[in-house]
């Protein structure tokens, strides 16, 4: 509790402060020219004084100086933050309270200054508070990270640290418990509670033989899981992984601000010294300083984007700043991977060729070795055929990937090549059959010779159609799909989904050329993807978005927003939540500021006195940051 406390003080010392010289101003006005008295015998209405007050002649001079040097410490902290930031090309958006702090203590309106700062230091108490909260949902993620595990070895159970479960143990998770490892359901039924990962409440039931997300919650009385992965490798530990990184990472709200500050300080000083002018009064000019403070601009995008980023949190989405949520909101090309995004990630082997004495079952072994270690959802099709139907495939040795393109290794000394067929093309790979199927395939060759080929078919995800219509009516211009499959196959999922243009027979070199040249000719883009060959668009794009995470770290790593689940709707939920927040966002700012002119011409003709205009800017800036609050709804 100490410790708390302690820290508390120390991140909000700022305010503390100002509290205090508050607290102890006031008591020295109610109280230092107050001197206990009583009646005396001429009459109840005859009192006299009983005690005399020694600091009424320093009640005056104690409150100035403890004010003014707040003043002096406070302008020194915003004036070195604001150098900083005009260095960094942002405009310094307090300069407006300094010059207000400045005028407010040259007349002798002390606390007017007072409330000036008080009304910076709780604003920007408001701002970490508010950015906290929006990390909360996040943070809550590390906080329910299991330490250890029920390890079960010939029916003797045994607490044991995480990081000692290896491949192929055998786990007892009980009723409530957060799932520690990726892992299969040995059990015969369980229902798991996915909603810290994907923000779906309801339930999921699972049978034997299903997969089990680690992070996941276990609803069942209690269940037994295979480890298909270790701790530090898990599906979890690369959300945590993400997590860290999005909370390390600063929120660069200033953008918004920095298009209204100039024209809105220049019109505030204009009218300032026009007063001044007007009135031959500095006083005047102070008064309506006091009522032109920018925290409509300092305060209301900041809270707006942190509460959208809440928003997106309790949705499964993790946002890595709010400068994501303006790119999402301006888009106006929306670009897709088609494999594991657009379509499932349960792609099925449709058929396969061999040739030169290889048997089919031969491909599927040979396949299975060299992608052993791979991610890409074909790797794991071919694996889970080739133990579904008790194929063993021969170690293969020195793998080497191409990302995008394909594998090469060592089996039994042979040299494997496999991959699509520009890459077999590109290794001079002879025997490559000129009527090849328009599908999704692995082809294979065997010391330089092609020996046959894998090919697959794959369904369009639920709701990819919805998804994207629901993009059209939240002002995406134009929704592309960029694959390295064949045209024919891309086109068939393309059409089926409606997407607008179809790049297809793609390297990642060319997906990125292709976004290059959108963004070129002034488009904005978002690209959406999940494997480890997105990571090189998703890094040219705008923004990028990495989809259903599991397995592919360097896209998670790559992208800006990464949606947790393998809901394609929250493609659509986010560039909703991002286009509401820009909304509301821009609401406070222009809705701050139209008030706050408005005060000033009132008080340009001397109606507001310094101090009454203090309250009426604390008041805006109540109202404002309530508005921005409803992004979080």
């Amino acid at each position: 509790m100490a410790n708390k406390i302690k820290q508390t003080l120390k991140n909000y010392w700022l305010l503390w402060t100002t509290i205090s010289v508050g607290i102890v101003g006031l008591a020295l006005q109610l109280f230092g020219n107050a001197c206990f008295r009583v009646p005396t015998p001429k009459g109840l209405n005859t009192l006299v004084p009983i005690v005399t007050c020694p600091v009424r002649d320093f009640v005056a001079p104690i409150t100035i100086i403890l004010i003014a040097w707040l003043a002096i410490l406070v302008t020194m902290i915003k004036t070195r933050e604001m150098v900083r930031g005009l260095r960094q090309g942002n405009f310094g958006i307090d300069i407006l309270a300094i010059v207000a702090i400045a005028a407010c203590l040259i007349t002798q309106e002390f606390w007017a200054a007072y409330i000036i700062i008080l009304m910076l230091s709780s604003g920007e108490t408001l701002e970490k508070l508010a950015d906290r909260r929006a990390r909360h949902e996040l943070s809550a993620l590390i906080k329910r990270r299991p330490q250890s595990a029920h390890l079960v070895i010939d029916d003797t159970i045994s607490n044991v640290p995480l990081a000692k479960i290896k491949l192929g143990d055998r786990l007892l998770v009980k009723e409530n418990e957060v799932i520690p490892v990726d892992g299969v359901l040995t059990s015969s039924h369980a229902t798991i509670d996915e909603s810290s990962l994907t923000g779906e409440s309801m339930p999921v039931d699972k049978s034997t033989g299903d997969k089990i997300i680690s992070g996941t919650i276990c609803q069942t009385n209690k269940i037994y899981i295979t480890a298909t992965s270790t701790a530090a490798n898990s599906y979890y530990s690369q959300i945590i992984h993400l997590v860290e990184e999005a909370e390390a990472r600063p929120s660069h709200f200033v953008n918004l601000a920095n298009r209204y500050a100039v024209p809105f300080t220049i019109a505030s000083l204009i009218i300032a010294s026009l007063a001044w002018y007007m009135s031959n009064d500095f006083n005047r000019f102070a008064e309506v300083l006091v009522v032109a403070s920018p925290c409509p601009l300092i305060l209301a995008a900041p809270i707006a984007f942190v509460s959208g980023m809440s928003r997106c949190s309790k949705r499964g989405i993790i946002v890595k700043g709010g400068d994501t949520l303006e790119q999402i909101a301006r888009a106006d090309v929306f670009a897709f991977d088609k494999t594991g995004t657009i379509t499932t990630d349960r792609v099925q082997i449709d058929h396969i060729d061999s040739t030169r004495g290889y048997t089919p079952q031969m491909i599927v072994a040979i396949v299975a070795a060299v992608e052993a270690n791979s991610t890409h959802i074909l790797a794991s099709s071919v694996i889970n055929y080739a133990n579904t139907h008790n194929i063993r495939p021969a170690p293969a040795h020195s793998i080497r990937e191409s990302t995008g393109g394909g594998v090469f290794a060592t089996i039994d000394h042979r040299r494997i090549v496999a991959g699509n067929q520009a890459f077999l093309e590109s290794n001079k790979i002879t025997g490559i059959p000129t009527n090849l199927h328009n599908q999704t395939s692995v082809l294979v060759a065997v010391n330089g010779k092609y020996i046959g080929a894998i090919y697959f078919t794959d369904t369009v995800r639920r709701g990819s159609k919805s998804a994207i219509s629901r993009l059209r009516h939240l002002g995406v211009h134009d929704v592309i799909m960029l694959t390295g499959d064949r045209q024919q196959t891309a086109e068939r999922i393309g059409h089926a989904v409606g997407i607008d243009k179809i790049y297809s027979q793609l390297s990642p070199t060319d997906k990125v050329k292709i976004i290059d040249n959108y963004r070129q000719n002034g488009r904005r883009v978002a690209m959406v993807g999940d494997g480890i060959n997105d990571a090189p668009v998703l890094a040219t794009a705008n923004v990028g978005v990495a989809m259903g995470v599991m397995g592919s770290t360097v896209a998670g790593e790559t992208a800006d927003a990464i949606i947790t689940s393998s809901y394609i709707s929250r493609i659509a939920e986010l560039r909703f939540i991002s286009k509401r927040t820009m909304t509301i966002a821009k609401q406070s700012v222009v809705a701050g500021i139209i008030i706050c002119l408005s005060l000033e011409v009132v008080a340009l003709f001397g109606f507001i006195p310094a101090i009454a205009g203090a309250f009426l800017q604390e008041a805006i800036d109540v109202l404002t940051m309530l508005n921005a609050l409803r992004a979080n709804k």
